[in-house]
């Protein structure tokens, strides 16, 4: 009976445990709900009175409620898509007036409107896409900001400070990045088509592009006049009508990229890889491209009169049509840096304008030079074996010491000696 009782008090204490347990649990899941319930309420109750600050005529009040809408975005998952939303209208909303002319603009943004910009665009937490479409907020600080696939087009961030900003897929379609700084930005598949980046004011100032990645981008029309572009990564880009006069492109990769009648004129293209590049009736006149590797590329039509070429790959190069007019290919070198020679073996420089050219030295053995104009060219110890000089115009070209053995379709030697300047040392 002792035993009996003690297992059946026991099973009786278990029970009550048991029974205690559960209505702590219980109790314990009400509590939580409470505090959710709370929890929420408070939020809700911080967002109404935080959104009645924002719309309040008083500056610093304003102020306060966007610093709030900080702090919510951290502690509010749910309500962060509805406070980015609202920020990017108070932008929209309180940036100057449609009636003030962009020379009218102010220096910089308000405080509250910076502020406003400064915390979608620094917001580590995801939201849906910004839409900040024709905001016009010149000379903001926007370095490290979140703009990946946001809606720009339109908007004027002149003189913007946007160094290492994240713009991945972004539309900046007529965006004015006219004097940014956009050094170590990532515009991958950004859209930039019709973008004026160049001189912007009084101060000229450029774009810095530097070390940008561009891949895929479609900069179509683009204004990039004397931007910083050195070091860039534009492969595959599409840069068609592109304006690139006085850009810096050097050590650019712009493999495979689309430059069909851009203008390049005196822009630096040093040391570029344009292998594949599409360059037709493109304007290269006087551009720098020496040491550039151009194989591959598209270059017929294209003017590249006193452009600097010595050092360029320009091998099996089809250069038919292409307005080669005093364009500098001998072999330069600037301390060394640009030791590889120009490199014309194969080329198709049909019907191209090489008047007045320096080409002493050069390789152009097997190249096409029917109907091109060699008038004035410096030829000079010039390798062209094999070269085909059907229609070519040697008038006054200078073919000392030059090798001319197995050249195809010639006028002939005699011929060649009454128009061009020869000597003993021209090989036949």
């Amino acid at each position: 009976m002792g035993i009996l009782f003690g297992v059946l008090f026991a099973a009786g204490s278990l029970l009550s445990t048991g029974l205690a347990l559960r209505t702590a649990r219980d109790d314990l899941r009400t509590s939580r709900d409470n505090l959710r319930v709370a929890q929420e309420s408070q939020l809700t109750d911080r967002y109404a009175k935080t959104l009645e600050a924002l719309a309040s005529g008083d500056t610093t009040i304003r102020l306060g409620a966007i610093h709030a809408f900080n702090r919510l975005l951290a502690d509010s998952p749910r309500d962060r898509a509805a406070i980015a939303a609202l920020l990017t209208g108070f932008v929209r909303d309180h940036d100057p007036a449609d009636d003030v002319k962009d020379r009218d603009l102010p220096v910089g943004p308000t405080v509250d409107l910076a502020a406003a910009l400064t915390t979608v665009a620094l917001n580590p937490h995801p939201v849906p896409p910004l839409d900040l479409h024709h905001i016009r907020v010149p000379n903001a600080l926007l370095d490290d900001a979140h703009f990946s696939n946001a809606n720009l087009r339109g908007a004027n961030l002149r003189g913007a400070e946007l160094h290492h900003a994240n713009l991945n897929g972004a539309d900046l379609s007529g965006t004015d990045l006219r004097g940014t700084r956009l050094s170590s930005a990532n515009l991958r598949g950004a859209k930039l088509t019709c973008t004026p980046l160049g001189g912007t004011g009084q101060s000229k100032a450029n774009s810095d592009l530097t070390c940008t990645k561009l891949r895929g981008s479609n900069l179509g029309g683009a204004d990039l006049r004397g931007a910083l572009l050195c070091v860039a990564y534009l492969k595959n880009a599409y840069l068609g009508g592109a304006v690139l006069s006085q850009a810096d492109l050097s050590q650019a990769n712009l493999n495979g990229a689309t430059l069909e009648g851009a203008n390049l004129n005196r822009a630096v293209l040093s040391i570029a890889d344009l292998r594949g590049a599409d360059l037709r009736g493109a304007n290269l006149n006087n551009t720098a491209l020496y040491g550039a590797d151009l194989r591959g590329a598209k270059l017929n039509n294209t003017d590249l009169r006193g452009t600097a070429l010595y050092g360029a790959d320009l091998r099996g190069i089809d250069l038919s049509g292409t307005n080669l007019k005093y364009a500098i290919l001998y072999d330069a070198s600037r301390r060394g840096v640009y030791e590889r020679r120009t490199n014309l073996h194969g080329a198709n420089l049909r019907d191209a304008n090489l008047h007045g050219t320096d080409l002493s030295g050069k390789a152009l053995n097997n190249a096409d030079l029917s109907g091109t104009d060699l008038s004035g060219a410096n030829l000079n110890r010039a390798d062209l074996r094999g070269a085909d000089l059907r229609g070519a115009d040697l008038r006054g070209a200078n073919l000392t010491g030059a090798n001319l053995s197995g050249v195809r379709n010639s006028p002939g030697k005699d011929a060649i000696r009454r128009i061009a300047v020869t000597d003993a040392a021209t090989r036949w």
